[in-house]
């Protein structure tokens, strides 16, 4: 009977330690644009919900999906939100959210992985690659990641002087399993 509790035992500690779904407990999404003479124009987004499958021992398996309201846009000056989302920026209205999915994971080592996720903004979807780490301690995980996107790619307002096409994006997620 001892041996078979120990089997028992050693099944559960393996079955929980093997746990893939990750809950998304707080996140931060922000970016940064070059904006004239070097300023940067600084923003974020927030509620981040996300279905996260991440086993490092078994990558094949890993999947990830996150959306954003792209209406929870703000970047502290009221004038500018509005415009940007408006038409000619997020389009708010007729398109509420900004997705990815990743369409392969790869593990470079303990915490570091790459990826190739198809990330949609307004009608536009395309494959993008990031990289991104996961930090974890217990049943808890901090995954990180920063990553180059071209908002004219993506039909993000247009060509400017004033603004670079190019944002700098970085994603932080606490989750728990």
């Amino acid at each position: 009977m001892k041996y078979y509790s120990s089997i028992l035992l050693l099944f559960l500690s393996l079955s929980v330690s093997a746990q893939t779904k990750w809950k998304v407990v707080s996140s931060s999404v922000t970016f940064k644009i070059k904006h004239v003479a070097g300023a940067t124009a600084d923003g974020s987004f927030r509620g981040l919900k996300a279905d996260i499958q991440l086993d490092s021992e078994n990558p094949a398996n890993a999947s990830i999906f996150a959306s954003i309201e792209s209406a929870t846009f703000q970047t502290g000056n009221n004038t500018r939100d509005k415009a940007i989302k408006g038409e000619n920026y997020f389009d708010v209205t007729k398109y509420p959210n900004i997705t990815m999915k990743s369409q392969k994971i790869i593990v470079k080592d303990d915490d570091t992985f790459e990826g190739v996720f198809k990330l949609t903004i307004k009608s536009t979807t395309k494959e993008i690659p990031i990289k991104f780490s996961l930090t974890k301690t217990d049943t808890k995980g901090v995954f990180k990641s920063n990553f180059i996107i071209n908002r004219i790619d993506f039909g993000v307002g247009e060509k400017s002087w004033l603004l670079a096409d190019e944002a700098n994006v970085s994603i932080l997620v606490n989750a728990e399993w």
